[in-house]
């Protein structure tokens, strides 16, 4: 992606900071081009608490990929996936990046939608 970061709202910056292990492909590509600077305060509150939960949201992001793809492997039918409460969540390009073709995608989220 190209152009200026797009500023996020200090709890969706947050979660896209800690969640950033568990990306690669286009889905790091994505994050790489966000500005999450809206959680410098809060990370640093939050990792004065508890410094290891990053981790915690990182392998909940990887474990939900690991799910997906787990059933994307055992089929050979066209699938389609909803992810509700997607947000910023890259997880349908990480999707994207495996799949052979065979996928529909559809994201939604009470905010951001339009």
């Amino acid at each position: 992606m190209t152009g200026r970061p797009l500023p996020l709202h200090a709890t969706a910056a947050l979660v896209m900071h800690w969640g950033y292990p568990a990306f690669s492909g286009r889905a790091q590509k994505f994050a790489d081009s966000l500005d999450l600077s809206a959680a410098r305060d809060l990370i640093s509150v939050c990792e004065s608490c508890c410094p290891w939960y990053g981790e915690v949201i990182a392998n909940r992001k990887a474990a939900i990929r690991h799910l997906a793809l787990t059933f994307l492997s055992g089929t050979d039918d066209p699938v389609c996936i909803l992810i509700p409460a997607a947000g910023w969540s890259p997880l349908a390009l990480d999707l994207l990046d495996v799949s052979d073709g065979r996928i529909q995608i559809i994201e939604i989220d009470i905010a951001g939608m339009e």
